[in-house]
This record gives structure tokens, C-alpha cells and sequence, in this order.
């Protein structure tokens, strides 16, 4: 807006001109991305939204394998085990003992 802004605002076109449904997608899924972020934090804490976020790359990376037929580096591989452990580890710090 700061080097175009008159020709944009000033124009007949509106500001979306020439947006295809990619675009519109890219952004209602951003927008429903970040409601998603505020109702997580609202009811639950950072800790389930870091736990969510490293869901989405395991999410990720299983959908560039399924859609693409894309390789998993190792790289890939390295990540998945450690956001699997690291969910484990939060977990087991919260598993009571049953008393007897």
C-alpha cells in the first residue's frame, strides 16, 4: 500500500483483484488457523499448542509422502521421532502412580 496506495485504493478494482481460489483458500486457512490458536490458548495452555503445531508437521510430512509420493528424508525421520518422544516425555511427567 505505501508505494501503490493511490492506484490501489483509488482504482476501480478492488483491493482482492485478481485473487484465484488459491489464494482465497490460503487465506481462510489462515484466518481459521489463528482462531483455532486463540481457542487453544484461551482453554488450554502452550504447551498444547506447541504439541499441536509439531502434530501438524508429523500431519505434514505423512500428507507430502501420501499426496506427492515425496521421499522421507532422514531428516524428516530425525523430526518425527523427536516430536513423538518429546509428546511421550511431557506425558510421562504426568502420569500419577495409583496408590494402593
Amino acid at each position: 500500500l505505501y508505494k501503490d496506495g493511490q492506484a490501489i485504493l483509488f482504482s476501480r478494482q478492488s483491493l482482492f483483484h485478481g485473487w484465484n481460489a488459491g489464494a482465497w483458500t490460503s487465506a481462510f486457512l489462515a484466518a481459521f488457523y489463528g482462531l483455532l490458536i486463540s481457542i487453544v490458548l484461551r482453554y488450554l495452555n502452550s504447551m498444547v499448542k506447541m504439541f499441536q503445531s509439531l502434530g501438524a508437521v508429523i500431519i505434514t510430512i505423512a500428507f507430502d509422502k501420501i499426496i506427492f509420493g515425496e521421499d522421507i528424508s532422514p531428516v524428516k525421520s530425525i523430526a518425527v521421532v523427536l516430536v513423538l518422544l518429546s509428546v511421550f516425555l511431557y506425558k510421562l511427567g504426568t502420569v500419577k502412580a495409583v496408590e494402593k
